[in-house]
């Protein structure tokens, strides 16, 4: 069931899809504090989840591209953004963030990966 919807979706309304999430975690990210809105979620679940949900959007978006390039651009683009948040009003850089940000990026690519993975395998019958 989730072959055939993935195989329906047009790639390049998926790309802008996964573009769209890489923006959205940037523009996020470097809001001033006065700006933020919070989910009320502590900020290291966010960011696991804000990174999981941009990793499968890219994997989806590039299923012949490289895995660890997406996933390694990912965790170098979230460091980039955690350091940019020195210069960004009432916002700190933590590395705690950024390993979240990471393991999000990971677990989202491993997902959909064994997700695409688990829909060309055979099914194993009993007969």
């Amino acid at each position: 069931m989730v072959k055939s919807a993935l195989n329906r979706m047009p790639l390049p309304l998926v790309r802008a899809g996964a573009w769209f999430c890489v923006v959205l975690v940037g523009v996020l990210s470097w809001l001033p504090a006065s700006m933020e809105k919070r989910t009320g979620a502590p900020g290291q679940i966010e960011h696991v989840f804000a990174y999981f949900c941009t990793a499968a959007a890219l994997t989806l978006a590039y299923p012949r591209s490289s895995r660890l390039k997406l996933m390694v651009g990912l965790i170098v683009y979230a460091a980039m953004l955690e350091a940019g948040q020195l210069y960004v009003p009432g916002r700190m850089a933590q590395v705690i963030d950024w390993a979240a940000s990471g393991l999000g990026a990971v677990l989202g690519m491993v997902a959909i990966t064994r997700l695409i993975r688990s829909q060309r395998a055979p099914a194993i019958t009993d007969e």
